[in-house]
């Protein structure tokens, strides 16, 4: 498992439940390179993301039933002031469920939907209660309880390569200066 550094270009994590931090490496990369596209389609907003796995994955994890193998993530909607939504929420933010939070975005929503189903990593699932916005993309799925952020979950991929032909992949992607912080917080794979 790797750990998410909890800030970088294009994203932060500012509610990841204690330790929720970790995932296998397809899903970091996953997360870095969403984040840089985000970045380019919208410079200066941060992409908000919530819960990976915990460092290790199967685990009690208490009453978060999925998460557990290291390839879920939520990923919030985006708020008009770029601040990250309160949580718990406890809001629809589209309005299909309730009252639609004055504080969000759909504009930027939509343009993270659309930056989230452009990546070129193989998807299971991509999940959202908002019909408006499943009915735009019919690749995103309803889910319960899904009312403030998109639940991606990836599918597993297997590695046969040494360590240092994946810190090669992360050499494209994340600055250098983060990459010498991020070897230090690498465990097993």
């Amino acid at each position: 498992y790797w750990r998410l550094p909890p800030e970088g270009t294009g994203y932060f994590l500012p509610r990841a439940k204690a330790g929720f931090v970790w995932g296998h490496l397809n899903l970091v990369l996953f997360l870095l390179e969403l984040a840089r596209r985000w970045n380019g389609r919208m410079p200066g907003r941060k992409m908000d993301i919530g819960d990976l796995s915990l460092e290790g994955g199967m685990q009690n994890q208490g009453n978060h039933a999925g998460h557990k193998y290291g390839v879920e993530v939520d990923i919030y909607v985006c708020r008009k002031d770029n601040l990250p939504l309160e949580w718990p929420a406890n809001i629809s933010c589209c309005g299909c469920e309730g009252k639609r939070s004055e504080s969000y975005d759909p504009e930027a929503t939509e343009t993270l939907a659309e930056t989230i189903l452009g990546s070129i990593f193989p998807m299971q699932q991509v999940a959202f209660t908002c019909k408006e916005l499943r009915a735009k993309f019919p690749a995103i799925q309803n889910r319960p309880n899904h009312t403030d952020h998109f639940h991606v979950t990836l599918y597993p991929l297997t590695y046969s390569k040494a360590d240092q032909e994946a810190m090669d992949v992360f050499e494209e992607i994340v600055d250098l200066n983060t990459l010498d912080w991020f070897k230090n917080l690498k465990t097993t794979l």
